[in-house]
């Protein structure tokens, strides 16, 4: 199996990915439809990719040099922009150096890497998300289609839903990860691209009946589903990043259909949650005990990562191999036995793991990146004021917010899926940016 993957992936490189760029150039609804597809599979599945040097046992944020059908058919959707629009590309979409600035200090980090290769997975996976990016940035200014991208995310969690309902009442899951490879990704997933859903449908323009069924049944899946997750961080981040975008939109305009779809939101969030209630408490109130002591000892020993390799850190996609011995970060452990067999888990915030894999320093780039999208998407808000889109910057202000406040207490941001949603709402908010720049801001 794992050759006949080789096999079908050169064959996709060498011939698939220039082929479909020469259709998009040619037909122009092969290129929404290269969109869509590409939107659609950022799920990841183990069939719909190709690990190269895998590391399956290793416990860090990236395994292998990954290569995911998304990535070929983003690349597919880059060549066939730049063959159609050439001049009008933009290299460097608005936004671009808040993430290069986080991705090249990263790199930094290779010099005090234990294990450079290692250290490599998870920069390819990096430069592959800026791939994605450089691709639907492009794809939205120039072309200023949003509903290949939206529809794409939509579809993922319809499916998503399906599958949900299958392990959560025939297999009989407590907690459902769905397409995703665990539960904590679909609900961080979710709480990035379900505020889109929500401003989508109460936005009155191009308000057709397929578009307010599609777009009302992602939005009330995208809850169920990150509720059916019984993540923690989910629970608390989803209504948080929904609850932001609603405020925005209704900033922007009240009116009647609105208040319409608020009412029978409302009916159905209350209805699922007397029916979701007694687990949901459970969920909180029956947490191990253990658990709580194992995030306060990966802190502390990320805080003695990050204190000494202050500026560049121990090296990215080394904690699996620096929080063991023969290193000694965790070894004030007195309670466990700390010796040459111990393996440790990876630190539960995104924040504490770039902050000891890439220094202080790469820790406030993250900020400045996180801090720097959702400025820019708050600028959108302003400036879109006046216009039909106002919904986008809503939405991502509310998803950012969802995901920024979920990864103090999980690092899944780090993983594929979850990566790509932050990306592509990365994407939207560059290319509102420079849309309304273009349009000298009307």
């Amino acid at each position: 199996m794992d050759i006949l993957k080789y096999i079908v992936f050169g064959v996709a490189l060498v011939v698939g990915v220039p082929t479909l760029a020469g259709l998009a150039y040619a037909k122009r609804p092969v290129l929404r439809w290269l969109a869509f597809v590409a939107v659609f599979l950022s799920f990841e599945h183990y069939y719909l990719s190709l690990n190269f040097f895998p590391a399956e046992e290793y416990r860090g944020t990236a395994r292998g040099m990954e290569i995911t059908a998304t990535d070929m058919l983003m690349w597919s959707l880059l060549l066939a922009l730049l063959l159609i629009y050439r001049f009008r590309f933009r290299l460097l979409p608005h936004g671009s150096w808040l993430y290069l600035l986080y991705f090249f200090w990263s790199s930094l980090s290779l010099f005090n890497a234990a294990s450079q290769l290692y250290s490599f997975f998870e920069l390819w996976k990096m430069l592959m998300m800026w791939l994605c990016f450089l691709a639907l940035a492009n794809y939205l200014y120039l072309t200023r289609d949003i509903e290949p991208i939206l529809k794409g995310m939509g579809a993922v969690v319809i499916w998503a839903f399906v599958v949900v309902i299958r392990q959560k009442y025939i297999l009989g899951y407590f907690q459902t990860p769905s397409i995703f490879a665990h539960q904590n990704t679909t609900g961080l997933y979710m709480a990035i691209i379900g505020p889109l859903f929500l401003t989508r449908w109460l936005n009155e323009h191009n308000a057709t009946r397929w578009n307010n069924i599609f777009y009302g049944a992602a939005f009330l899946f995208s809850g169920a589903i990150a509720f059916f997750t019984f993540s923690r961080g989910a629970i608390v981040s989803y209504p948080l990043g929904c609850a932001v975008a609603l405020l925005l939109s209704l900033g922007h305009r009240i009116s009647k259909r609105k208040l319409q779809i608020l009412l029978f939101v409302g009916i159905c969030a209350t209805l699922g949650l007397v029916k979701m209630s007694p687990r949901i408490i459970l969920r909180f109130e029956r947490a191990p005990e253990s658990s709580k002591d194992m995030r306060v000892r990966l802190a502390q020993a990320a805080f003695n990562m990050a204190n000494d390799k202050k500026f560049i850190g121990v090296g990215i996609n080394n904690w699996g191999l620096k929080i063991n011995p023969p290193f000694d970060y965790a070894k004030d452990r007195e309670e466990l036995e700390y010796d040459e067999d111990y393996k440790d888990s990876l630190v539960e915030t995104i924040y504490l793991m770039v902050a000891a894999e890439c220094g202080w320093v790469g820790f406030g780039f993250l900020l400045l990146c996180f801090i720097g999208f959702f400025l820019l998407s708050l600028v959108n808000w302003f400036r879109t004021y006046r216009t039909n889109i106002n919904y986008l910057p809503s939405a991502i202000c509310g998803g950012l917010l969802a995901a920024y406040a979920q990864s103090w207490a999980e690092w899944v941001l780090k993983q594929t899926p979850a990566f790509y949603a932050l990306m592509m709402v990365f994407a939207i908010t560059s290319a509102v940016s420079m849309i309304m720049s273009a349009n000298g801001g009307k």
